[in-house]
């Protein structure tokens, strides 16, 4: 190649110069890096963000003795510290939602749920009062820091109940059985202004309903036969998106209240989904090798993140409006939305 500047011959090495200063191709963005969790002992397993900025890491140990539960939190910017956790003997945790300023963190253990409170203002997680007779907590969702809704059980094949609560769970109303749940398990809870969608996966089904009167009554909603899982729901006023799981797995969305479904088509090893809003999303899993992937989805775009420093699968994710986190059993993730 000969590129003729004041009819004289400019050389390769110079050509190249040239068109690099004119138009080269952008870098590559940096990795996003990933940094180990306060504790290897306890294994992280829910996150959840406020809208305020502060995101919040929770795991529990099944073990009776030693570290029984730990938490960490994170600003918009800047690292993750290391957070005093309520006492958690033999516990699981099932459940996270966060609003402007709190966060609600549940979950069972023998002597039956646990309920925690965050506040992320003090940087204190307290315990509070469950509904009583429960054995399980399988959801929770706040829409705001004094309201937020908590889905139970009394039992393993039994139906599911929902309660509310309009002053931060101090107390909560009385538990409202769901006879639709009866055989199957709740999975995804989410409340915006006076209706509620509840998903549930049955034996070959996800049965998905709403409610617009605390559960008096309930209306059965589009969902599709290929799905068997529903999680990671998440809706603002009629605007839902969540994570659909069945041969395969979708970010599923619907802009009239579960009536109607759209479908992106995800990596099959997707563990986690999270969005900001209807269009900007972060996608959590991880590669064939076992590592964690991580991927941004944009409209009906997705764009796979290079990342640093994952050895792991990554299996919560959780968004705020200006940052997004994805947590493995050790490891935390954050980048800007």
């Amino acid at each position: 190649m000969r590129i003729l500047r004041k009819g004289r011959p400019i050389g390769i090495a110079a050509a190249s110069l040239l068109l690099s200063a004119c138009g080269s191709a952008p870098a590559a963005a940096p990795p996003v890096t990933g940094v180990p969790s306060a504790s290897i002992e306890v294994p992280l397993s829910s996150v959840g963000c406020t809208t305020s900025g502060t995101c919040l890491a929770v795991g529990a140990s099944n073990r009776l003795g030693g570290l029984s539960a730990v938490a960490e939190y994170r600003g918009t910017r800047g690292p993750w510290h290391s957070l005093a956790a309520p006492t958690a003997p033999s516990a699981r945790i099932e459940a996270i939602s966060c609003a402007a300023t709190t966060c609600l963190v549940g979950g069972a253990q023998p002597a039956g749920t646990f309920l925690w409170r965050f506040d992320a203002t003090s940087h204190t997680l307290s315990p509070l009062t469950a509904p009583a007779a429960a054995q399980d907590l399988r959801a929770l969702s706040c829409s705001s820091d004094s309201a937020c809704a908590l889905v139970d059980s009394t039992s393993v094949l039994g139906p599911a109940r929902l309660a509310f609560t309009s002053d931060a769970g101090a107390t909560w109303t009385t538990p409202v059985a769901m006879p639709w749940t009866q055989n199957a398990t709740v999975t995804a809870l989410s409340c915006s202004a006076a209706t509620c969608l509840v998903a549930a996966s049955a034996a070959t089904e996800v049965l998905l309903e709403s409610t617009s009167d605390a559960g008096a009554t309930w209306t059965a909603l589009a969902a599709s036969s290929t799905w068997r899982s529903l999680g990671d729901l998440t809706c603002w006023s009629t605007y839902c998106a969540a994570l659909a799981v069945g041969g395969g797995a979708a970010l599923v969305r619907t802009r009239d209240l579960g009536a109607t479904w759209t479908t992106l088509a995800l990596n099959p090893s997707t563990r986690a989904i999270a969005c900001s809003d209807l269009t900007h999303c972060v996608v959590a899993g991880q590669t064939p090798s076992g590592q964690g992937s991580l991927a941004r989805v944009l409209k009906r775009r997705v764009h796979a993140l290079a990342l640093a420093y994952v050895p792991e699968p990554l299996i919560g994710a959780a968004c705020a409006v200006h940052t997004c986190v994805a947590i493995g059993a050790s490891t935390l993730v954050a980048l800007s939305n």
